[in-house]
This record gives structure tokens, C-alpha cells and sequence, in this order.
């Protein structure tokens, strides 16, 4: 469960994105595939308009058709190389087609324009977690929370990570046996989770499941060599 909470959080934020975005179709009580039947009939008529292509993208999106959505934006990108939302949203459904390293590129060009994208941080962050390059998914975290210092969702997400990497210190030793306490570098990274805990839980005195992960690491950090 901790390890997916990055992955939600991105998903949580593109969802919002997309509703409060201008991405988003619904019309009235229409379902979302009744909608993308009216889009597809409106892009007939006016195949050069992007935002109608971007709203049928969004639909694919919600529908999880991945493959139509990311052929979507690369049309709209084909017409607007530097548009934001579909290089967001593309990276997104690549992530789903584990296409990781076209995602990677996706965010990236949004961050080229917009270095303090909190959303395409946090999702590069991601990537690179997938990717298993530990060092660059903390650099992105790192810069997530230099940007956004009064976020505690940043916080929260670097303190997410550090604690993974401390438990998967716990999991073996140097030779490949299971451990049973603790290693000190395990501890080293627990020390910095706790850390981000305490000013993910200031930021936000609201969300006591910021304040039950502080707790849970101070018990871990007990378990120590």
C-alpha cells in the first residue's frame, strides 16, 4: 500500500486536473461513451479543432482507452508541439501502457515550459521510481518540495519514498538473508522520513493519516540494530 501511494497521489491530481482543467466532457447526465460518440462527430466536422481532440482525449482517458488517447494528443501535438495538457495527459496514459521512458519525455517537455508543474514533478518522480533510478526519483522529490515548500502533499510524498527505501533495507542484509532489526542506513532514511512526516503534519494538523505514518515510523526507527 505505501509503495502505490506516489502512483495515487499523481492519479489524484490528474484527475482534478481534468475536471477543473477544461479537459473534461460530461453533458448533463450523458455517459462518458455517449459523449466521446458526440466528440468523434464534431471532430468529423471539424477535424483541425484541438480542443475538441483534446476533450475526446480526456474521455479515453476516463473510458481507459489508452491507446486511442495517446494517439489523440500526438495529433494534437503533430499541430501545437509545446501544448501543455496533451503532453500532461499523454504521459499519464503512457505510464498505463508502461511506456515509461515516453512518459518520462512527456513530463519533461512540460517541465522545460513550466519547471514548478507540481502534478508532472511528482509524476517524473514516479517514473523514475518505475524505472528503478532511485537517485533521479529523488531528485525530482527533492525539487518538488524546494518548489513547494508550504505543500504538505510534497512533504508527504518525499516522506513516502524515503520510507520505502528504509524498508527495503529491512528486507536483507549484505549476503541476501532477511533481516530482523534495522540496518543504520535504514535508520538514516527513516530519520529523514520523520522529518518530512513532522512537516507534512504541520502543513496539514487536518490529515491524521500524516500523523499516523509519523507514528508508524517512530516505531520502526525502535526496531533498530
Amino acid at each position: 500500500m505505501r509503495n502505490n501511494r506516489i502512483a495515487v497521489a499523481v492519479s489524484s491530481l490528474l484527475c482534478l486536473a481534468v475536471w477543473f482543467g477544461g479537459a473534461s466532457v460530461a453533458f448533463g447526465q450523458t455517459s462518458w461513451r455517449d459523449s466521446l460518440a458526440v466528440l468523434q462527430q464534431q471532430i468529423r466536422h471539424n477535424p483541425a479543432d484541438m480542443d475538441l481532440r483534446l476533450r475526446k482525449a480526456a474521455v479515453n482517458i476516463e473510458l481507459e482507452q489508452w491507446e486511442y488517447a495517446v494517439e489523440e494528443y500526438g495529433r494534437v501535438l503533430q499541430h501545437e508541439p509545446h501544448n501543455l495538457t496533451a503532453h500532461f495527459f499523454r504521459a499519464y496514459a503512457f505510464v498505463q501502457q508502461r511506456q515509461l521512458p515516453m512518459a518520462a519525455a512527456d513530463y519533461e517537455a512540460v517541465l522545460q515550459q513550466l519547471p514548478s508543474h507540481f502534478a508532472a514533478r511528482l509524476g517524473l518522480a514516479e517514473v523514475r521510481r518505475k524505472q528503478g533510478r532511485r537517485s533521479d526519483a529523488l531528485d525530482q522529490l527533492n525539487m518538488l518540495v524546494q518548489q513547494h515548500p508550504d505543500s504538505a502533499t510534497a512533504w508527504a510524498m518525499r516522506a513516502t519514498y524515503e520510507e520505502e527505501i528504509a524498508l527495503d533495507g529491512l528486507k536483507t542484509d549484505a549476503d541476501g538473508n532477511p533481516r530482523a532489526t534495522l540496518s543504520r542506513q535504514a535508520v538514516g532514511w527513516l530519520e529523514t522520513a520523520e522529518y518530512d512526516w513532522q512537516q507534512a503534519a504541520q502543513l496539514a494538523p487536518g490529515r491524521y493519516d500524516f500523523k499516523r505514518a509519523l507514528r508508524r515510523v517512530r516505531r520502526l526507527m525502535r526496531n533498530e540494530d
